[in-house]
């Protein structure tokens, strides 16, 4: 194994015949970069979302709509507020898909939060022996849509535990 103290950068490492992601692979230090970072502002329409990627609002807006699509309403959530602060920047017809956007993914998230509630309910009822209770719980979710893949299965584990005792 070649030790990176031993290698001179002689314009690169090229006259080793090795290309960067080579030097990378072996794991050793790329050259100092001498390159001195430039602050550059956005244009006045793009929005700083907290990591190095800025999106436009209507950007924001199609976001949060397509992860309350997914049924990923937690995360639609914060890109949604984030398009309400920005309403103003929004065309008219995208203030209204975001208004209802917002009042549908609202819903959902409280259908998916009374979801929670009864399974915690029903897992409590089956703890405690109450088995009757805890299917007749459960027989309530069948109609929840808006459950995570995580509470479908809690519910699903429950309903085999619940059969197994011959409830």
């Amino acid at each position: 194994m070649i030790r990176a103290k031993s290698l001179a950068w002689i314009g690169g490492v090229g006259l080793l015949g090795w290309t960067p992601a080579a030097v990378l692979a072996q794991g050793l230090p790329l050259p100092p970069d001498n390159t001195v970072p430039v602050q550059v502002a956005p244009p006045a329409d793009v929005v700083q979302t907290g990591g190095e990627q800025s999106l436009k609002p209507r950007d924001i807006l199609k976001t949060g709509v397509e992860n309350h699509r997914k049924f990923e309403f937690e995360l639609a959530e914060v890109y949604l507020k984030r398009a309400a602060e920005l309403k103003a920047s929004l065309s008219a017809a995208e203030q209204k898909e975001l208004d209802a956007t917002v009042q549908s993914n609202a819903k959902a998230l409280a259908m998916r939060k009374s979801g929670q509630e009864m399974i915690k309910k029903a897992g409590e009822a089956y703890n405690a022996g109450r088995y009757q209770d805890a299917a007749a719980i459960l027989n309530g979710l069948k109609g929840n849509t808006y459950l995570a893949a995580q509470d479908r299965q809690s519910v699903s584990t429950l309903n085999d535990l619940l059969s197994k005792t011959g409830s």
